[in-house]
């Protein structure tokens, strides 16, 4: 009995193929155990973040307008100007922000706008009129980061009544018809002078979005049918300051840059219920000129939304991922216990001759625990690591899966092995019954519930949405079909076994009329194809209700197969909409 450690080893390699076999599907079914939490925690950040990035940028960030213009102080400071007490109060409020979203919150952004109007050139020389056209007057404190300078030069604060120093963007004073040095009215009551062309720098390009016409001017429609130029016009960061005699007609915009890939799944609902709240909570800044409409900055963003039907989406993934796991993870389970029922077939022969020799029950355990223990971690392990490498581990914990495949083996080895070394008999020389009346009647009871659930479904007609009968339908389908293979299997079994006997190869006879005795054998393969099968439909009922739901969302939302929204189409823009198929 010394050898019992090198008869556990001999007994691993008389089977290679078996015990690799086992080996592997451990190892599947352990990789599968501890990558599943990774991957979905992937796919459900993924998600949110998906739904996120569909909210355009102007809706994305939190941003807030509000009348007025904030107060200033009398001295000038690089970067924020005369403004630093309204930065700094934005910037308080973004401090104030719980965890995630104060991390997620990127420096607050100030810009005041003066409200457009219109411009003339009133050159005497001038041998056409400029584009009808509105340009508002911004003072913006990030300006000089995001922007670098082409032509001319930068604007200087002065006095508005001996004029006021503006630049534009290239392609906007491009449009405009507006050379640098040249000066134009605006309002009919100031007039502005073009010192100099810019150009985005690379640095917050997004900013710009926040900016209306800083890039490229809006087009907007008069009543007449006009065509109007909208564009911004960017002065010295503190010539604003100068302009309080219009200060009714000054309007503040801030807004905060949103780190929307530092959101996952786990997150993402705490950030969500951050910014309502942020939203109902406005940051109260100074003001220069109290009035009625001061109330304060409330920054608003589409994010909520976005976040919460992304969650919405994110559950009902890992629900059908579940769903859809379950039966490829039944199959695996099944050729588990079929390979360690094989395994322990293999062991029966020498586990008697080691018993007849006086060897202990608790011996024959350890000894054949041992093998299946081996061959049991040594798949969990090789799982695992794969797991670790990619996609990774959310934590210890996911190894609970691993350490009970392991121990299947470790479980199922002995016991199948040592409940044959305890029957002396045979049981695969004469073919197996059934379980007698009890289960005839049951089997019948379920086919004509079956039948009767189909035939009613059938004569009723389909109900709008979701047909509870139909649910329960397939659940009776998948029972139904394990009970008509389970009995016509050993009638095909009972043929191939005549065919077998009328050949001269033993195996053409041996693997038939052992499948037809042994009922683990004969119902596991069953079990496997019914839940293959019952996966397989799943898969295509889904895919198809995914399909149509997302052409009828579309139908729905758009009310038509296309719909342009724009307040002016240009004649390029029109001719490649005529280019569309079925477009008159």
């Amino acid at each position: 009995m010394s050898l019992g450690i090198p008869l556990s080893v001999r007994g691993a390699i008389t089977t290679p193929a078996l015990s690799l076999f086992l080996v592997v599907v451990i190892a599947a079914l352990s990789y599968l155990g501890v990558a599943a939490p990774a991957l979905l925690a992937d796919g459900r950040t993924a998600t949110v973040q998906r739904a996120m990035e569909s909210v355009p940028q102007l809706a994305r960030w939190p941003s807030a307008t509000t009348p007025g213009l904030p107060a200033f102080g009398e001295t000038s400071d690089p970067g924020v100007g005369v403004w630093g007490a309204a930065v700094n109060t934005v910037e308080a409020k973004r401090a104030q922000q719980p965890e995630p979203l104060r991390s997620l919150l990127g420096a607050p952004r100030l810009t005041m706008t003066l409200d457009p109007q219109a411009t003339r050139d009133e050159d005497p020389d001038r041998v056409r009129d400029v584009p009808r056209n509105t340009v508002g007057l911004v003072s913006d404190l990030g300006f000089l980061s995001r922007s670098e300078l082409v032509a001319g030069r930068l604007p200087k604060a002065t006095d508005p009544s001996g004029g006021i120093e503006i630049v534009l963007t290239e392609r906007v004073a491009e449009q405009l018809e507006w050379p640098v040095g040249a000066e134009r009215s605006w309002g009919g009551s100031l007039t502005l002078t073009l010192t100099g062309l810019v150009a985005p720098s690379g640095r917050d390009a997004a900013d710009w979005a926040f900016v209306n016409g800083s890039l490229d001017p809006a087009i907007e429609v008069d009543g007449n049918g006009n065509r109007i130029l909208a564009a911004a016009a960017f002065m010295h960061l503190d010539e604003m300051a100068a302009l309080t005699d219009r200060v009714r007609d000054v309007k503040i915009r801030s807004w905060m840059p949103f780190d929307t890939a530092a959101v996952d799944a786990a997150t993402a609902e705490r950030a969500e219920a951050q910014l309502r709240l942020l939203a109902a909570d406005p940051a109260i800044i100074p003001m220069y000129d109290q009035t009625f409409y001061d109330r304060g900055l409330p920054f608003s963003s589409s994010l909520p939304q976005a976040i919460d039907a992304g969650i919405v989406r994110a559950d009902v993934m890992t629900a059908v991922v579940t769903v859809a796991a379950v039966g490829p993870i039944l199959v695996a389970l099944v050729v588990l216990a079929l390979v360690s029922r094989l395994i322990a077939v293999r062991r029966v022969e020498p586990s008697r001759v080691l018993r007849e020799r006086g060897a202990s029950v608790r011996r024959l355990i350890a000894m054949l625990g041992g093998e299946g223990l081996a061959l049991g971690l040594l798949g969990a392990g090789v799982g695992s690591a794969l797991a670790a490498v990619r996609p990774g581990w959310v934590g210890g914990w996911v190894l609970v899966v691993p350490a009970i495949l392991a121990i299947v083996p470790a479980a199922a080895l002995p016991w199948g092995a040592l409940a044959d070394v305890e029957r002396r008999g045979r049981s695969d020389l004469g073919e197996t019954g059934g379980n007698g009346w009890g289960r005839a009647v049951l089997e019948i009871l379920i086919l004509a519930v079956t039948a009767a659930l189909a035939a009613l479904i059938a004569a009723g007609g389909g109900a709008g949405g979701a047909d509870p009968r139909l649910l329960a339908l397939l659940v009776l389908l998948g029972a139904s079909g394990s009970i008509v293979s389970l009995r016509l299997l050993p009638v095909l079994l009972g043929i191939a076994e005549r065919r077998g006997r009328r050949r001269a190869s033993l195996a053409s006879l041996l693997g038939p009329a052992r499948a037809r005795r042994d009922r683990v054998v004969r119902a596991a393969p069953v079990l496997a194809v019914v839940v293959g099968l019952g996966v397989a439909v799943f898969s295509v009922a889904f895919s198809a209700t995914v399909s149509g739901g997302i052409i009828r969302s579309a139908a729905l939302a758009v009310g038509a197969d296309l719909r342009v929204d724009a307040p002016y189409i240009d004649a390029a823009g029109a001719e490649r909409v005529a280019a569309l198929d079925g477009v008159a």
